[in-house]
């Protein structure tokens, strides 16, 4: 009885453990998406306020689209 105990509670540890690493995995690749999120709003803001007038004719055009 004592080592079916012993078992269970180890079964336990192990399965808490397994939990917390899922936990940390979706927390990191939720990070991940926001550092990404927050790369194309930088690279956004950029396009917005950009000069184009010291562009060529053809970027210009295709700049002022974006």
């Amino acid at each position: 009885m004592t080592q079916f105990k012993t078992y269970t509670e180890v079964t336990a540890q192990k399965a808490k453990a397994k939990e917390r690493a899922v936990k940390e995995r979706a927390r990191a690749a939720g990070q991940k998406v926001r550092v990404a999120d927050d790369k194309v709003r930088l690279k956004e803001w950029e396009i917005l306020t950009m000069n184009v007038d010291n562009y060529p004719e053809t970027k210009r055009s295709t700049l002022k689209k974006m």
